[in-house]
């Protein structure tokens, strides 16, 4: 909603995902708020639809660790338009053991395996040498919630990593996350913790 208020009629939004649930959410979110220069496509991010030299940019937003990445870099650098930038808004393997889940949940941080550290992205990177990184931005930010909060977002599997624990193994880790949560904060009505988060900010660079 923000690019639209900087960018008003000069943005428009080219909105693909596999999932068509996600694409349904997004439609009524967008058009709650009155935006119709956008649409929407059903495609695998590792082979997008798209005409090459076709967009400005490319934002993927806590994604990527569902990608066969090299695949979508090609794509990336097929379709973005020369000096063209890559947005990748995701976290790394180390940041995702410090939140609340990956402390406190049992088997959480080690299930997740799919994400990247920043020197795999550079050595995926240098297999593309059109794309450039520019630079990386550091995201923290404080949380609080209630236990009972917490409880919810796993049972509806908020993460995708709470998808890759069976049904009876996911019930005992959410078990011992109660105790652990309750041990180590004095009030479950007032857990306080960080969430981190990174981007990589890459330019289609020729010369």
């Amino acid at each position: 909603m923000q690019l639209f208020r900087h960018l008003k009629k000069r943005l428009y939004l080219t909105c693909i995902d596999y999932n068509l649930n996600m694409l349904s959410e997004l439609i009524r979110n967008l058009k709650q708020y009155k935006i119709k220069n956008f649409k929407v496509i059903n495609a695998s991010a590792m082979a997008l639809p798209l005409e090459t030299n076709s967009l400005d940019a490319i934002v993927t937003f806590n994604a990527v660790h569902h990608f066969k990445f090299l695949d979508f870099l090609r794509e990336t650098a097929r379709i973005l338009r020369d000096n063209g930038y890559l947005f990748i808004y995701t976290r790394l393997r180390t940041q995702n053991k410090r939140n609340i889940w990956g402390r406190f949940f049992p088997q959480f941080h080690e299930k997740e395996n799919r994400l990247y550290e920043i020197n795999e992205f550079k050595e995926l990177l240098k297999k593309i040498p059109i794309l450039l990184l520019e630079s990386i931005e550091y995201f923290k930010y404080k949380r609080v919630a209630k236990l009972e909060w917490l409880i919810t977002q796993a049972t509806h599997h908020h993460y995708s990593t709470f998808y890759l624990y069976d049904g009876k193994e996911f019930e005992e880790a959410l078990r011992k996350f109660q105790g652990n949560i309750t041990r180590h904060f004095e009030s479950p009505e007032n857990i306080i913790w960080n969430d981190e988060n990174i981007m990589f900010i890459i330019r289609k660079n020729v010369r």
